[in-house]
């Protein structure tokens, strides 16, 4: 059972998302802007040779051509908050995901390659700029968690099944907004609806209206658990 100091940790590191996908989505709103044959472009240059998704070499290697300083682990971690079919990958559509903040605009994309060999090279500078933006607010993110779950994961009444079950319906394997709403708002006085929804669509990345154990964000608190195990 989860003590009353670790579910305010836990919803602390829950603010932290709250407070970096308000300050993202209007870093997102930029590349809302941007003429899809921009995305498509972006996208093209970090796909893999034969292959239509994107890796963490690539980001990693972006990232290191523009002086970003990171971890392969890191950015697999920052790949993992938009790999829907979780393949580690990222293909068209989640990379749409990571770029851009309007979804009924992501859902009317489609990508088709042209016979045109346009590159990297042939991008505005403002297209890498924003995008090494993106990415180093999603780092922050990273090592914002990690930093919060370094002491979460100190404490022995905290496990990530606690958690779950915790916030879970009673006959369902599933969390739902209005049990995740009272364990914020019983812990964060002054967590608001908006801010709330705000977070269970952060925790809901596939849209289907319920977050199970099997959800990306769980999939991330264990991944960086495991980074911190291994550090010690």
């Amino acid at each position: 059972m989860l003590s009353r100091e670790t579910e305010e940790m836990i919803c602390n590191i829950f603010s932290e998302l709250i407070n970096h996908e308000a300050q993202i989505d209007i870093q997102k709103k930029n590349f809302d802007k941007i003429p899809p044959i921009y995305h498509e472009l972006l996208f093209k240059a970090l796909e893999e040779e034969k292959y239509t998704y994107i890796s963490s070499f690539k980001i990693l290697g972006f990232l290191k051509n523009h002086s970003i300083n990171c971890t392969d682990n890191e950015i697999k971690a920052i790949i993992k908050l938009y790999d829907i079919d979780k393949d580690n990958h990222l293909n068209y559509k989640e990379f749409l995901c990571l770029i851009l903040s309007n979804r009924k605009k992501i859902e009317n994309y489609n990508l088709t390659y042209s016979d045109n060999n346009n590159s990297i090279s042939n991008l505005p500078y403002e297209i890498d700029y924003e995008f090494c933006k993106i990415l180093e607010m999603q780092l922050s993110l990273i090592r914002n968690l990690e930093k919060l779950l370094v002491d979460l994961n100190k404490r022995k009444d905290f496990s990530i099944y606690d958690l779950f079950n915790e916030l879970k319906e009673e006959d369902k394997d599933e969390i739902s907004f209005i049990k995740l709403s009272n364990f914020m708002k019983r812990n964060i006085k002054k967590s608001n609806n908006e801010e709330l929804r705000v977070l269970f669509k952060k925790l809901d990345v596939n849209r289907d209206g319920s977050i199970n154990l099997d959800d990306i964000f769980l999939e991330i608190i264990f991944l960086i658990l495991k980074l911190i195990q291994m550090m010690i």
